[in-house]
């Protein structure tokens, strides 16, 4: 598989942007807050990733955003499966509100 060198007019290379949204029961903020730091330092260690920012809501303690660009989709999907990712999974199981919504974005401009 030939990799694409394709360069945007700021001769950067196209990113793979993430939104994950992350929302804590009631009462499970600062574990999930906690879990969620824990992943920081490894991941910004990971191979191909360019950034990874955590944000909390500003009107709502429950609310998480991580703010994630990727230099590919293998990169990310590498990610997916590093064991820091699956400690979290177990870490939160039955403190978070809803499952963890990943959106995935390219910028075009």
């Amino acid at each position: 598989v030939k990799k694409s060198t394709a360069k945007n007019k700021f001769g950067e290379r196209p990113l793979l942007t993430v939104m994950a949204r992350i929302t804590a029961r009631k009462g499970q903020e600062k574990k999930v807050r906690n879990a969620l730091r824990a992943l920081i330092a490894p991941t910004r260690r990971e191979k191909g990733c360019v950034d990874y920012e955590l944000h909390a809501a500003h009107d709502n303690p429950r609310a998480f955003l991580f703010y994630e660009n990727w230099h590919s989709k293998p990169h990310l999907d590498k990610h997916l499966r590093q064991p820091h990712l699956v400690e979290f999974d177990q870490a939160v199981k039955g403190l978070l509100a809803s499952p963890v919504e990943i959106t995935l974005w390219k910028r075009f401009a």
